[in-house]
């Protein structure tokens, strides 16, 4: 199985934002290092779960909803979603996307 790399979390990300226009802000916390190509150096390693954490006024059902769309547009890599904390110090987040972005982007 191939393993997913950064560029198929944005394509899983934009494409799942369109389902939840609740969602505010995707939030990417890596878990591992990425190479350019996706790969690691054990490549029958099990992939490890990719973390989202949203900004949204949502319920935790909603969160396990968002965590199965993400997870079927990386082809079944488990994908665990939480609510953002703000701003926190133990881990990196990345902005993936966000509504006003999105909305920006929709427009041009």
């Amino acid at each position: 199985m191939r393993r997913h790399n950064i560029l198929d979390v944005v394509r899983a990300v934009k494409v799942v934002a369109r389902e939840f226009p609740e969602v505010d802000a995707w939030w990417y916390t890596p878990s591992e290092l990425f190479h350019v190509r996706g790969e690691m150096g054990r490549a029958r390693q099990a992939p490890r779960p990719v973390v989202m954490a949203l900004e949204a006024d949502a319920r935790a059902d909603d969160f396990e909803r968002i965590a199965g769309r993400l997870s079927e547009e990386l082809n079944g890599v488990p994908v665990q979603v939480r609510r953002h904390r703000g701003a926190e110090k133990s881990n990196r987040l990345f902005r993936v996307l966000s509504r006003a972005s999105s909305e920006a982007g929709s427009s041009a």
